[in-house]
Order: structure tokens, then C-alpha cells, then sequence
């Protein structure tokens, strides 16, 4: 357990590295006049809950006209991290208002929360909160950017965005991607403005008379973990700095100065390691499919490994595959289109590790594409040790998660584990009908009535004429 003082490190501060971090364990924000706490699961949102007077579920129902006072009694003795769970025992309101009920009440405790000026917090890791206790949050991203969009006081602005003189740069491994963040069209403009890396005081200064917005959205960004403050490197890059170094003082030493054709081979080979797919394959942004594969067909033939000497064949052999890799991500439609969003965003001035995020989807992508074909030939352990290293590597893989929860049905015993990645399937994509629609039949299998009626309903606000959706509903009248 750790704790701290908000009036050093604000909420959003506290929960930025339990989001990237995709920490579980719950958080105690203890102020003046609030007494809160916040339950994580993989760095998702799944329950708050306050027991401070006047604001406790009982007090908000009972103060909206929703229950009266001696129901509402019945869940102040309720324990914090069960509240949600005896309101759905208690059944006391309809089960089509008790979701929207205590969503809203959730968003009451949490919102006030990004504009507390100084308190305490603690920390404390732990197991996942049981899904029967959780409150479903579709998106704790939605939720972050609605409280730090709350913020009125100065003070508390000033104090959340922190040091500006400190360099922000996008992440190298973002947990949230920018283009499915739901900001709005001001935030998402600003955010992109980031470009080269900066101090947060140059950025707030470009933004002109909308500097306090992009104070809010430097905010958002830390927090949601799309910005990331410029550290010292780490000091694995020092040691392989220094193996590079070595390898190549080896190389020249072994090559001499009268090989001319293999010194211009091993000068391009290290111009490959630091250079994007277009200038390593010497190409304007536009350039057509057959340009491309022109170029990278000659690049190709002309550094084959196999025609130099034997010191230089290795470093050769990785600048064959970075030509590879290049021409599989400019000859792809999608691929192409994500790597110029990545260089786009100010990620171009550290090409290797937009390189490196590339080669890890792309793993991703396979091995997902390997476990879907596992599951169709019912090899189901098969298919999740592949599709867990999957949603590793990309950890907002929608479909991944879905096609994990598939396979964890499959045992009685791990229903638990496939509701929980339904529930990152939704968080990844909000709008995912068939994982919603089946997160609810796990939910009616259970008896869990309440929740899965409230999926069901989610999922027809999505898509009105949904008729399996409909038939459960009216199943569980």
C-alpha cells in the first residue's frame, strides 16, 4: 500500500500509471469532506463507491425520488465494495432503471473527485473485484476525460498538469490510441498539434487564446497514457548503444578502406536502422505500389547478403528483413495507412520504436489469426495461450478478448475469466453488439437478472432492431 498527498499528486496523476499500468486493486481518496473509493481491474474502472453523508447510493436514491427513506436505509450498512451488488438483491427499483441509476450515481462520486485540491490516497494491489460486485463502465476513458472536463478551479488545473517545464512526447506503447478516444474535435485537433517532443509550457503556448484547453488536454492525455513525459533512456539502450558500437568499430576493422562496395553496403545498413519505410526505400509519401516495389525489388538484389563478406552478412541480414518489413507495410492498404498515422503523430522522431509497436501488432494480428483457426478445430487451450499473448501485445484487441472469453466458456470453471474479458472486449470497443449481447446471456445464466437485462437494453440503444436481443429481453419479463 502507498499513499499520497493531493495536494502533491492530483487524481489524475494517481490513476495514470494504474491505467497504463492495467494495475487491479482499489484506491481510498480520503479529503476534508470526501471519503471515496475507486475498485480497478486491469486498469478499468469497475466500481466506486462513497460513504460520505448525503452522497451514498441510499442518499442519492433516496434524494432523486427513486426510493423511499426506509429503502434507502437498507444499503448504508451495506460494505463499500458490495453496494452495487445488494441494490440488485434488494430489487428496489424496476430493473430496467437500476443500470442508468447507478451509472449515473457512479459518475457522481467519480466526477468530483479530478477537482479535489488536497487529501490523501492509498493504494492497495490486489485480486480482481468478483463481476457480480462490478458496475459495468463502458468506457473508463469516458469517464476520465468527462472529470478532468469538470475541473473549474485554477488551482486544481495548475496543480494536474504539473511541471510545465517537463518534455511530452507520444507514447511509445499509448494504452489508449487517439483516433478511438472519444474527445471531441478541439481536443482531438490539439492533441495531434503535439508533433516533435516539447515541454508542456511551449505546447500550452502554441495553443494561443486556447491555452486552458490545451492545459485540459495535456491532462487528459498524461492521464489516459497517449502523451507520455521524456525521460533519461533506459539503460538497456545504453548497453545495446554500446554492442552497436562495438559490432561496427569490428566491421570496419575487418572491411579496411578498399572495399568500397561493402562500406557503401554496411553505410546503407546503418542508415536502415534509423530510418523510416519512405526514405529507407527512397520514396516520396505518395508513392504508388509499383514504385515501391520497384525500389525495394533493386534495394533488394543489390544488398544481398550472400555477394559480401562473411563479417558483414549478419547486419545485412537484418537490413533485408528491415526492407521486408518495409515493403509489407507500404504495399498494405491498412498498414500503411496506421504507419502514417504513427509518423504523423510526432512518433517519427523515434522511428525504431514505431518499428517496434509495428512488429508487435503484427505478431498480434498473426497470432490471432492462428488462434482463430485453432478454435474452428476445437483446439481451445491452443488458441488462448496464443490469443493472451495477443491482447499483451495489444491490449485493446477487441476481437481477441471476445474470441479469449469464447474459449474460456468452454470450461465450467472459468466462466468468471470470460466475463471478465467481455468486459475488456466492450471496454476496447463500446459499441461490440455480440460481446455486450453475450456478456448478458452469461450474466442470465448466473442469475444475475438485473445485469444481463441492462446489456440486452445497451445493446438495442446501439442497434434498435436487434431482434436477439429483443427475445431475451422479453425471455426475462
Amino acid at each position: 500500500m502507498t499513499l499520497a498527498r493531493f495536494e502533491l499528486t492530483p487524481l489524475s496523476e494517481i490513476i495514470a500509471p494504474i491505467i497504463a499500468d492495467r494495475e487491479s486493486g482499489r484506491l481510498t481518496i480520503v479529503s476534508r469532506d470526501e471519503r471515496a473509493g475507486l475498485w480497478w481491474v486491469q486498469g478499468d474502472l469497475v466500481l466506486a463507491s462513497t460513504t460520505t453523508p448525503g452522497r451514498s447510493l441510499g442518499s442519492f436514491l433516496e434524494n432523486g425520488g427513486h426510493v423511499t427513506a426506509g429503502a434507502a436505509a437498507s444499503l448504508h450498512d451495506a460494505d463499500p465494495a458490495d453496494v452495487a451488488h445488494r441494490f440488485f438483491e434488494l430489487a428496489l427499483v424496476s430493473s430496467d432503471r437500476a443500470w442508468p441509476l447507478l451509472r449515473e450515481w457512479t459518475e457522481s462520486v467519480v466526477l468530483p473527485l479530478f477537482s479535489l485540491e488536497e487529501g490523501t490516497c492509498a493504494w492497495e494491489s490486489g485480486t480482481a473485484l468478483e463481476p457480480e460486485r462490478r458496475v459495468f463502465i463502458p468506457s473508463t476513458a469516458s469517464l476520465v476525460l468527462a472529470g478532468i472536463r469538470a475541473i473549474s478551479s485554477g488551482l486544481a488545473l495548475k496543480r494536474s498538469v504539473g511541471d510545465l517545464s517537463r518534455r511530452i512526447r507520444f507514447s511509445r506503447e499509448p494504452r489508449f490510441a487517439l483516433d478511438v478516444l472519444p474527445v471531441n474535435d478541439d481536443e482531438r485537433r490539439i492533441a495531434e498539434s503535439l508533433g516533435e517532443p516539447t515541454t508542456i509550457a511551449e505546447f500550452v503556448k502554441r495553443a494561443g487564446r486556447e491555452s486552458v484547453l490545451a492545459v485540459r488536454v495535456t491532462i487528459e492525455m498524461l492521464t489516459l497514457g497517449v502523451f507520455e513525459v521524456e525521460g533519461p533512456e533506459p539503460e538497456q539502450d545504453d548497453r545495446e548503444l554500446v554492442e552497436r558500437s562495438e559490432r561496427d568499430l569490428a566491421i570496419m576493422s575487418a572491411l579496411g578502406t578498399t572495399d568500397e562496395r561493402s562500406l557503401r553496403a554496411f553505410a546503407f545498413a546503418r542508415h536502415a536502422e534509423r530510418s523510416d519505410y519512405y526514405t529507407l526505400l527512397d520514396l516520396p509519401k505518395g508513392a504508388t505500389r509499383s514504385n515501391i516495389v520497384s525500389n525495394y525489388e533493386k534495394l533488394r538484389k543489390m544488398f544481398d547478403p550472400v555477394s559480401f563478406p562473411l563479417i558483414l552478412r549478419p547486419l545485412l541480414n537484418e537490413t533485408v528483413h528491415t526492407l521486408d518489413r518495409a515493403h509489407d507495410v507500404l504495399t498494405n492498404t491498412a498498414k500503411r495507412a496506421e504507419y502514417d498515422r504513427l509518423m504523423a503523430q510526432g512518433r517519427g522522431s523515434d522511428v525504431r520504436a514505431v518499428h517496434k509497436m509495428l512488429a508487435r501488432r503484427n505478431i498480434a494480428e498473426s497470432n490471432f489469426a492462428k488462434a482463430r483457426e485453432l478454435v474452428v478445430a476445437g483446439d481451445y487451450h491452443g488458441a488462448m495461450m496464443l490469443l493472451r499473448q495477443t491482447v499483451t501485445y495489444v491490449p485493446d484487441h477487441a476481437d481477441a478478448w471476445f474470441l479469449l472469453s469464447t474459449c474460456q466458456q468452454k470450461n465450467p470453471h472459468w466462466k468468471r475469466e470470460a466475463m471478465e474479458s467481455l468486459q475488456r472486449a466492450i471496454s476496447a470497443n463500446p459499441n461490440f453488439t455480440e460481446a455486450i449481447l453475450t456478456l448478458g446471456d452469461l450474466y442470465r445464466n448466473a442469475g444475475l437478472s438485473a445485469r444481463a437485462r441492462a446489456c440486452y437494453e445497451d445493446v438495442i440503444a446501439i442497434e434498435p432492431e436487434n431482434g436477439e436481443a429483443k427475445t431475451r429481453l422479453k425471455s426475462l419479463k
